[in-house]
């Protein structure tokens, strides 16, 4: 049986706060680099960051279900720069272009050329990565998804270093997350512990972690989609629920309802948490 999460988590209401004082920690005097998207900067949540830090490079073109395009360009550019860390700020396409160009800062070619597991040559750059959603767990796991256009497929780039160094879990990231939002990676971290908990590779550990995030989302999830700014509970057991869903499926594995929302999600762009919600079995 093997477990493994070598991810620090700092979870908590108004963790970012702490952001300078764990940077500083862990990677004192390092260059930062930020991964978001424009929504999060017009949102004012990347200005959160760049108050600890301000000046610092930032590349806000990451699109819903990224693509290998974009990582490609921001790639170069990353290499330019040559930062020491990387920040990932957002949803599940943040954090995962963030995980895809801390590897492409330390190695050569494009991201498809390290489709599967294990295929890079160097480590790449540590993450820190920050959710802003309740769904993914990217923060906590050692796989990046990335759209390749040209074979409307979405690759799978892990490794074991491909973990990011550092989560900052901070629930009150979600305060102005849309309920539409709330509602589908709510869902997708749903997902991920109903196949997790249910497939052939789930472990005592795993099922560990499986059974508690399923309670948290369960007891949560419906009160933080009709009150999540002013319900601080429902917040913090959702964002919870998400983050600890992460070391269930990714010792465990995902099943068919994911292989079939990435299929449908590469052929039509469809956001991930929205197609794992219609295909999972109610």
């Amino acid at each position: 049986m093997r477990f493994h999460i070598p991810t620090r988590i700092f979870f908590g209401s108004g963790m970012i706060s702490r952001l300078k004082e764990i940077v500083e920690e862990d990677f004192k005097d390092a260059s930062l680099f930020l991964v978001t998207d424009k929504g999060i900067r017009e949102a004012g949540i990347a200005d959160k960051v760049l108050s600890h830090f301000p000046g610092i490079p930032v590349f806000d073109e990451v699109e819903q279900n990224p693509k290998h395009t974009t990582i490609n360009r921001a790639g170069e550019i990353v290499r330019k720069i040559k930062p020491d860390l990387v920040i990932g700020l957002g949803g599940g396409s943040s954090l995962d272009a963030a995980k895809a160009l801390a590897l492409l800062a330390t190695n050569p070619g494009k991201i498809e050329d390290y489709e599967g597991k294990g295929k890079y040559k160097l480590p790449p750059l540590p993450v820190l990565a920050i959710p802003t959603t309740c769904g993914t767990a990217s923060e906590v796991t050692w796989v990046s998804v990335i759209t390749h256009t040209e074979r409307m497929f979405k690759m799978s780039i892990k490794g074991p270093h491909m973990f990011p160094a550092v989560a900052l879990v901070d629930p009150d990231l979600l305060i102005t997350l849309p309920a539409p939002l709330v509602a589908s990676t709510g869902l997708d971290a749903l997902t991920h512990v109903v196949e997790a908990y249910t497939v052939k590779p789930a472990t005592f550990l795993t099922d560990i972690f499986a059974r508690e995030s399923l309670k948290l989302i369960f007891e949560s999830l419906e009160r933080a989609y009709g009150n999540i700014k002013g319900d601080k509970e429902a917040r913090e057991k959702i964002m919870l629920g998400s983050t600890i869903a992460g070391p269930a499926f990714c010792n465990s594995d995902v099943g068919a309802v994911h292989c079939v929302a990435e299929a449908v999600g590469s052929l039509f762009d469809t956001p991930h948490g929205v197609a794992n919600s219609i295909f999972l079995p109610f």
